[in-house]
């Protein structure tokens, strides 16, 4: 159910029909139920924690390709499974690693993995080159992923390319780009 503060946010408002109705069921149903709020997170960071590092974690860590369609939900449960889970038990009762959503948490998720990175050698892509990709390259039919825009610059994903590198996409848009390496923020 989706409840949102109104207007002048000093109270509440029920957007739909549906969502008052099961309001209503409720109240009749139950003495008190808790309220969780919805926690927003950035497309912009989603984005760069699906496009880019969960692809090159996977490659990395189980030889599945970056560039390869259809694995999407392969790919995040194996990173959900790495870095985002719950211990519960097997039948048996050993403890095994359960992925859970990690829905308002790509922060979070970012920053584990980011540490984990450091202290395993594991690949971090280059923030400000996917966003690069993401902001002027990505609707180019060329290169539908941003390991394919990888491929045709000749990078390794958490590369700082040279000026001379970005010139092979072309003089239509130039592009500023830093070059020296700063500890990536998200």
């Amino acid at each position: 159910m989706i409840i949102e503060l109104n207007k002048k946010r000093t109270g509440f408002s029920i957007p739909s029909e549906y969502n008052k109705s099961v309001l209503a069921d409720w109240l009749k149903k139950y003495d008190a139920f808790d309220l969780e709020p919805r926690i927003q997170e950035s497309k912009e960071s989603r984005g760069y924690l699906e496009g880019g590092v969960v692809r090159a974690y996977c490659e990395w860590q189980y030889g599945i390709d970056a560039r390869a369609g259809g694995k999407s939900e392969q790919r995040r449960f194996l990173f959900k499974r790495d870095f985002n889970y719950e211990i519960v038990e097997d039948r048996q009762g050993n403890p095994v690693r359960s992925p859970v959503s990690s829905k308002g948490k790509a922060k979070k998720v970012l920053k584990e993995y980011q540490r984990y990175s450091e202290e395993n050698g594991a690949p971090l892509p280059n923030p400000a080159l996917y966003n690069l990709w993401r902001d002027e390259w990505s609707m180019d039919s060329r290169f539908p992923t941003f390991f394919e825009f990888l491929d045709f610059l000749e990078l390794e994903c958490d590369a700082f390319p040279s000026d001379q590198t970005l010139a092979k996409l072309g003089e239509k848009k130039k592009v500023h780009y830093p070059t020296e390496e700063k500890t990536p923020t998200f």
